[in-house]
């Protein structure tokens, strides 16, 4: 029988799992809780049906854990002698188990001890939701920093790290938006019917061949179009660039790590690492850390083992079997499919990187594999703290029910892949605008509308510009415990986050624009109810270079901690120029610009006014020559309110951009600037008055309300 773990395991919250072929019970061993007296561990058992009836063990820990207290310690008295019995027939179960033909090998995980107790570390404490997300985000980064940075240092709110318009640290709107309930009935769309709105299945151009340029990284062979040639990497043998401009590759002769004092090749051990046994999750981990040793005692794999313990046997059996033997494999193909150097889209400057879906799920089981050098540290003075994570190991890391749901996304992706290899192609642009429009002279006019409540981005946004409300740190929290509108797009579309091994931190005038990005997963809910639902079977078409039609941008909306900032000039610019940046394309002509699909961006963590990011985003793309399509999440206040104002501002034609800007700047004059949070009158209340009233006294409205970006700008 399985001894009881010994007392150098005491305080560890190691959770273990294992399962009994043809049953439906759970067996939970839990290390962390023990009596002073005795070092019986808690055990609970419940089968799948009562799970939702009954709180885990594990649930009342991390209570316990993200409140500071302790556990009585005569409540586990008393329950010791009922635990030691439950105990006892827990394993001679297993036992009974283990020796049956077939009968996984995940059984033998239960009471299993580590060498080494500090190799997974303890959660951190959390108060709320918002500390929670980013304290293990900081927890992750200050162990991985190979500087030695003081484990008190918080990444997340690291003022090199993050400015002021970033507070909430890489998990982009990471303190909870408002969830809203979707009503009970039906609420019909407003505005412009969305089969009227132009998309690109509709109206865009025909490209031509595919060909690389200064401006243009194609990593396989050129000139392309999709159905005419094959796809096969360029040039034919790996060509290696160890610098600044460029991604340091696992495969790198340059990669070199210490081993008992001795120099070698990474590679050399990254491939022996996934060329041997990695038969279960905890060989998985062996296989990780044999070259990443300097993490052995820092990294953990909670949340990975949490994943397999709720595995079927069928679906563990097939992963550890055969998935994650592709998944290696797939890896150390590295120096054959990513030939060409990848150069980093970097800040200031205009680039795009054509990759193959082939070569980007190389590099993400590389990710996976967590084989990229220099990219576990985040000093403040180390190379890449420009940069996002791109390693997996933070999202393996923790007790989080979100981290589980999102390797259920990452794991059907590598499934799929592994199984058929994907043929198409995706581009990532950085686009840096250099020339913006002067708004306060803009004449330019709205364009039409559609709103409703109850539809997605990503799903009823099809060949439109569909906007990701994204961290200036690409991807935000999408490899930790972020789980709102970027992080779920990124899970849904996991070739998204290779743009984290390349895209530096963006600027007040840049954007990411990812093309091709393909959906692989089914999902329900937000946040801490966002739940894997299963496959999705992408139907997009592709276009002449092999990217499916679906055109994503990413831009990041300012940290508003002060509400009527945000009204201020400046304030409205910056966010004026984002959505610009991200809107404007200067390679296609105005009629053949596919809709904006977007929401409520920068309107939950970001602390941004609705009725204010709504009207921006309606400007930026009016100068853009786009029309829009919103979508308010189920907010049907807000519904109603943007058609009335949209309708009321285009009955006359002389509301122009420039002139919502001035009333906007008198609006923060003359009510926000002195009030105290949120005014009783409404930014649409007060236009519709100020149009309506048509101000008798013109010169004074030029006067005060003046579109002045420069005026208070920090």
């Amino acid at each position: 029988m399985t001894e009881p773990p010994s007392k150098r395991l005491k305080q560890r919250s190691l959770t273990e799992f294992a399962f009994t072929s043809g049953s439906k019970l759970k067996i939970q061993v839990q290390a962390a809780k023990f009596s002073k007296k005795q070092d019986i561990p808690v055990i609970t058992i419940s089968d799948n049906q009562s799970e939702d009836k009954e709180q885990s063990t594990d649930d009342k820990m991390a209570a316990h854990e993200s409140t500071g207290k302790k556990l009585d310690a005569k409540e586990d008295c008393k329950e010791d002698s009922e635990l030691l019995n439950m105990y006892k027939n827990v394993n001679a179960t297993i036992d009974t188990k283990s020796s049956q033909p077939g009968q996984s090998d995940m059984s033998s995980i239960v009471g299993r001890k580590r060498l080494n107790s500090d190799i997974l570390s303890t959660p951190p404490n959390t108060s709320s939701g918002v500390s929670e997300s980013t304290t293990d985000k900081s927890n992750s980064k200050t162990n991985s920093n190979e500087k030695g940075t003081d484990e008190t240092q918080s990444y997340g709110m690291s003022p090199d790290l993050f400015s002021d318009s970033e507070q909430f640290a890489e998990d982009s709107q990471e303190q909870e938006d408002v969830i809203y309930i979707p009503p009970s009935e039906h609420t019909e769309a407003l505005g412009l019917p969305i089969k009227e709105l132009k998309t690109t299945l509709t109206c865009s151009l025909k490209l031509p061949p595919l060909n690389a340029s200064s401006s243009h990284t194609v990593l396989f062979r050129v000139p392309y179009s999709f159905g005419f040639y094959k796809l096969r990497p360029y040039p034919d043998h790996w060509t290696d660039k160890w610098d600044n401009d460029h991604v340091r590759m696992p495969c790198s002769r340059e990669n070199e790590y210490p081993v008992h004092g001795q120099v070698r090749q990474r590679w050399d051990l990254i491939e022996k690492a996934l060329k041997g046994d990695l038969g279960n999750p905890f060989k998985l981990e062996h296989a990780i850390l044999s070259y990443n040793t300097r993490y052995s005692n820092k990294w953990d794999f909670y949340a990975l083992e949490r994943v397999f313990s709720e595995f079927c046997y069928e679906r563990r059996e097939k992963f550890f079997k055969t998935t994650v033997k592709k998944m290696a494999m797939l890896a150390l193909r590295l120096p054959n499919i990513c030939t060409q150097p990848i150069p980093m889209l970097k800040k200031g400057k205009t680039h795009s990187i054509t990759l193959s879906q082939l070569q980007i799920s190389c590099l993400l089981a590389n990710a996976f594999f967590c084989t990229f050098p220099r990219r576990n540290a985040h000093g403040r003075n180390s190379e890449y703290s420009s940069y996002p994570d791109i390693n997996f190991n933070s999202l393996f890391a923790g007790h989080s029910s979100r981290k589980v749901e999102k390797l259920k996304c990452i794991l059907a992706y590598f499934t799929r892949v592994t199984d058929c290899e994907p043929d198409g192609t995706v581009t990532f642009t950085r686009q840096a605008l250099q020339h913006l429009p002067d708004w306060a002279e803009s004449r330019t006019q709205l364009t039409k509308l559609h709103v409703a409540t109850d539809k997605k981005i990503e799903d009823d946004g099809e060949g439109m510009l569909q906007v990701d409300f994204a961290n200036k740190f690409i991807g935000g929290g999408a490899l930790s415990r972020g789980l709102v509108q970027e992080e779920i797009r990124f899970m849904i579309c996991p070739e998204m986050i290779v743009s984290r091994l390349f895209t530096e931190v963006l600027e007040k005038n840049e954007c990411l624009i990812m093309t091709g990005c393909e959906r692989y997963s089914n999902y329900t809910g937000y946040s801490d109810s966002f739940s894997w639902s299963s496959d999705h079977i992408d139907q997009t078409e592709r276009d002449e270079w092999g990217r499916r039609r679906t055109e994503v941008v990413a831009i990041d909306a300012m940290v508003i901690r002060n509400y009527s900032d945000q009204f201020k000039a400046w304030c409205v610019k910056r966010e004026m120029d984002k959505a610009y940046c991200g809107f404007y394309n200067p390679h296609i002509p105005a009629s053949s610009r596919s809709a904006v699909c977007t929401g409520n961006w920068g309107c939950g963590a970001f602390g941004g006014e609705k009725q204010l990011k709504a009207l921006i985003q309606l400007m930026a793309a009016a100068e853009a020559g786009r029309d829009v399509c919103y979508f308010t999440f189920h907010d049907v206040e807000l519904q109603k309110e943007l058609f009335e104002i949209h309708s009321f501002l285009k009955e006359d034609k002389n509301h122009c951009i420039g002139g919502i800007l001035k009333i906007i700047s008198q609006y923060y004059i003359n009510v926000c600037q002195n009030c105290r949070g949120h005014p009783e009158i409404s930014l649409f209340e007060y236009i519709r008055m100020v149009v309506e009233e048509n101000m008798s006294n013109k010169g004074e409205l030029s006067e005060q309300g003046s579109f002045d970006y420069k005026a208070n700008t920090p």
